[in-house]
C-alpha cells in the first residue's frame, strides 16, 4: 500500500494507525492483541491485500500504555474507534470488526451493539480468567489481588483485568448476536501454545449451541503471533478481506 495512505494518530488516548484506500467503501475496525509484539500485526501482505480488495483498516493498540485495561474498557475502545470511521463517512453498515487475541471478546461485545456488523476474530482469548487459573498459582492470583498490579512481558495488568472479566456473561452476548445476525469467522493455528485451539472448539460450540453461526479455520501448524509462522499471508489476507466484503 502506498506510504501516503498510511498514517499513524491518536484518538481518544487511543494510538492507531489508518490504512486508507481511496476507493473503499468498507473499512475494518481492528484491534491489536497485547504485549511488546502487537504492533506486528499488520504486515504488508495485508497492506496488499487491502489495497487489491479497496478496503481500509484502523488498527489500533487494545493496551493502554503498558496496562492491559478491562473487557469493558478495550470494548469502548471498539466504540470509539467506530465512531471515529463514521465521522470519515464511512456508515454502519460499510464497518467490520476484528480481534485479536486479547482484543477478542471486547470486539465480540462491540460488535453485538451493532445490526450486521461482520465479526472476524483471530485467536481470540474468550476464557482469559480460566486461562489465568490454569497457568498462575494460588500464591500468584494471591499476590495479584493484595499488591493490585502485576507485570508480564512488557504487560501491566490491574487485578480487575482478571476479576471482571465474566461480568459480562457469555449467553448475553450471544442473545444480542443472534438477533441481528451479524456474521463471525474464527480462524485459529493448531500450533498455538499462548491460547489453544481447544478453547475455540469450544467457543464455536457452545455459539451453536446459542443459535449463533459463525466459521471456524484451523491453520495447520500456524502458532499465535501474527507475525510469525506466516499467519497473515496471502491465503489469510484473503480470507480476511473475502469475510469483509461478504454479506
Amino acid at each position: 500500500m502506498n506510504n501516503d495512505y498510511v498514517m499513524k494518530d491518536r484518538y481518544k488516548e487511543i494510538d492507531y494507525r489508518w490504512y486508507r484506500n481511496g476507493k473503499s467503501n468498507k473499512i475494518i475496525v481492528s484491534g491489536s492483541g497485547s504485549g511488546p509484539t502487537r504492533k506486528l500485526t499488520i504486515n504488508s501482505i495485508l497492506e496488499n491485500a487491502l489495497e487489491k480488495y479497496n478496503l481500509s483498516m484502523i488498527h489500533f493498540d487494545i493496551q493502554n500504555g503498558d496496562f492491559i485495561q478491562t473487557v469493558g474498557k478495550m470494548s469502548e475502545k471498539f466504540h470509539d474507534i467506530i465512531e471515529l470511521s463514521k465521522t470519515e463517512g464511512y456508515g454502519i453498515d460499510k464497518i467490520g470488526i476484528m480481534g485479536t487475541s486479547l482484543s477478542g471478546l471486547p470486539a465480540m461485545i462491540a460488535s453485538s451493539e451493532y445490526k450486521n456488523m461482520n465479526l472476524f476474530l483471530n485467536s481470540p482469548m474468550i476464557y482469559m480468567q480460566e486461562m489465568a487459573d490454569k497457568y498462575l498459582n494460588t500464591f500468584h492470583r494471591y499476590y495479584w489481588r493484595v499488591r493490585r498490579t502485576i507485570k508480564k512481558d512488557g504487560r501491566k495488568a490491574h487485578y480487575s483485568t482478571y476479576s471482571t472479566w465474566r461480568d459480562t456473561e457469555l449467553a448475553e452476548i450471544f442473545e444480542r448476536l443472534k438477533k441481528k445476525s451479524n456474521k463471525i469467522h474464527i480462524l485459529h493455528g493448531d500450533g498455538d501454545d499462548e491460547i489453544l485451539l481447544d478453547y475455540s472448539l469450544r467457543f464455536q460450540e457452545s455459539m451453536e449451541e446459542n443459535s449463533v453461526k459463525s466459521d471456524l479455520t484451523i491453520l495447520e501448524g500456524v502458532a499465535h503471533n501474527l507475525h510469525k509462522n506466516y499467519l497473515i499471508s496471502d491465503f489469510t489476507s484473503n480470507l480476511l478481506c473475502d469475510f469483509f466484503l461478504s454479506k
